[in-house]
């Protein structure tokens, strides 16, 4: 609350950028974006009841690579070798 006061003019004229649409449309986003994260993290903790611990840092270890090669496949990234 305290940064929100302190910075409220430099966030009134970011916001005043943007067209009523489009702030609408972008606050939406990140809400969804937030329940998204806290389903995420509901889910990983219900995982870590049922398995161990060691499991579950292998299985979250090896969710970078997925999501790399996911968004490689999804977005048809060019990658090149070496």
């Amino acid at each position: 609350p305290i940064a929100l006061m302190r910075e409220w003019t430099a966030l009134n004229v970011v916001l005043n950028t943007f067209p009523p649409g489009e702030l609408t449309q972008l606050l939406v986003r990140a809400l969804v974006a937030g329940a998204l994260f806290h389903l995420y993290q509901i889910a990983s903790v219900l995982i870590l009841y049922r398995a161990s611990p060691v499991t579950h840092s292998v299985v979250n270890t090896m969710k970078r690579p997925a999501l790399i090669l996911v968004a490689v496949l999804f977005f048809r990234t060019p990658v090149a070798s070496r």
